[in-house]
């Protein structure tokens, strides 16, 4: 059986702690404050809690390599592992919208590939991470069964064709639903993820230097790019996953818990969170809602956190905390 490695619970709990934030921002900047506080925050806000979602991908391939090798059949039970996730969390999804908003969203092509339709004041389902998932993990397995020489050949071409995809997207803005276009990049990562370890600082720097031309062409001549598809956040979530491997971290009881229960609290903490704009917005106005102020940004984060470990520990003791760990 593999052995659990300190270091990838730590990052884990470090990775979900980046989700909740990135999304809640408990704190926010307006442009009367001084400059460089206003660079820090948006660098911290855009270029660092945004490598969660990557490199979640990336741990979870490398997990599932790590586990094709240790047990046979391996590919069989992730798979059907995985659909139950994605059926029992995108039909919540769905039943809480309805639940939130009164109307039933449609039976959709891109609700489905994206895990349901938004909740109020919180924006889309997170679990277009689980539709993606689902395919990285088949093409995993096909990677996998390559012989060494088409293994190497098909690493690169998905190399080329992931980091080409970036390049056009922020040319000429071609569309991506759930990002495999680049997300599929992570199969070959993840299976040489030892390499990773070797090259962490200089991915490191590499997304450092990324990011900043990127905040540069985004202040000075209005670039457009998304959340995920930059070349900045694939170099990041391959530093953070080459550090994790290369660092051996000390074992600490709140740290693996945390990263036990990371499936949880993604998959939770917008339920939350959407409950505390709505209660804003009934208490004050909708648009405090839409634009909250700091203090109230601040219990909003508070709510988001409080409601969603309220959640984690009812299911924790219920039948559904399958679906939580």
């Amino acid at each position: 059986m593999t052995e659990r490695r300190a270091s990838l619970d730590w990052l884990k709990a470090l990775l979900i702690t980046f989700v909740v934030v990135w999304h809640a921002r408990p704190w926010l900047l307006d442009a009367q404050a001084p400059f460089l506080a206003r660079a820090c925050f948006g660098f911290f806000y855009f270029h660092a809690t945004t490598l969660a979602v990557p490199t979640f991908l990336l741990v979870s391939l490398y997990l599932y390599f790590q586990g094709r090798e240790a047990k046979p059949g391996y590919f069989g039970r992730r798979m059907a592992r995985l659909l139950q996730l994605y059926l029992f969390w995108t039909l919540t999804q769905w039943l809480t919208s309805w639940a939130f908003t009164g109307e039933l969203a449609p039976l959709t092509f891109s609700h489905v590939l994206q895990g349901g339709p938004s909740l109020p004041y919180v924006g889309g389902s997170v679990f277009y991470f689980l539709s993606d998932l689902l395919v990285l993990t088949v093409l995993a397995e096909g990677y996998a069964r390559l012989g060494p020489a088409w293994r190497a050949r098909a690493g690169w071409a998905v190399a080329g064709f992931a980091t080409g995809f970036v390049g056009l997207e922020q040319a000429y803005g071609i569309p991506s639903y759930i990002g495999l276009e680049f997300f599929v990049l992570y199969v070959p990562a993840a299976f040489h993820a030892k390499e990773l370890a070797r090259h962490g600082r200089a991915f490191a720097l590499a997304w450092f230097a990324f990011a900043c031309l990127e905040s540069w062409l985004i202040a000075v001549h209005g670039l457009e790019v998304r959340t995920y598809c930059r070349y900045s956040n694939i170099c990041g979530a391959l530093a953070l996953m080459g550090y994790a491997l290369s660092l051996d971290l000390p074992r600490r009881g709140a740290v693996e818990t945390l990263s036990r229960l990371s499936l949880g609290v993604f998959a939770v903490h917008k339920i939350p969170q959407s409950l505390a704009h709505m209660a804003l917005a009934a208490l004050a106005t909708p648009q405090a809602a839409l634009a909250p102020s700091n203090p109230q940004l601040l219990a909003l984060f508070a709510c988001t956190v409080l409601g969603t470990g309220v959640m984690l520990w009812a299911m924790d003791r219920s039948p559904l905390r399958r679906f939580i760990r």
